[in-house]
């Protein structure tokens, strides 16, 4: 997008503790199970959270970055 002067912002943040999983339709055990296999792969050792991504959201965002030159 750079070429044509669009610049693009996000937030990768890795695997996140969610609903949807549940709504999938994974027992307790078997969430459990999965979300200590990620936690173990990630190097921080936690899940994050949607307050998480929207803290880094609200951090990084600014007026300026609304606007490309």
């Amino acid at each position: 997008m750079a070429h044509i002067k669009i610049r693009v912002n996000i937030v990768s943040s890795g695997p996140t503790k969610t609903e949807i999983m549940t709504k999938a339709g994974l027992d307790e055990k078997t969430l459990e199970g999965l979300n200590d296999w990620m936690i173990n792969a990630i190097p921080l050792k936690k899940l994050g959270t949607a307050e998480d991504v929207a803290e880094i959201k609200k951090s990084t965002s600014t007026i300026r970055g609304y606007f490309s030159r």
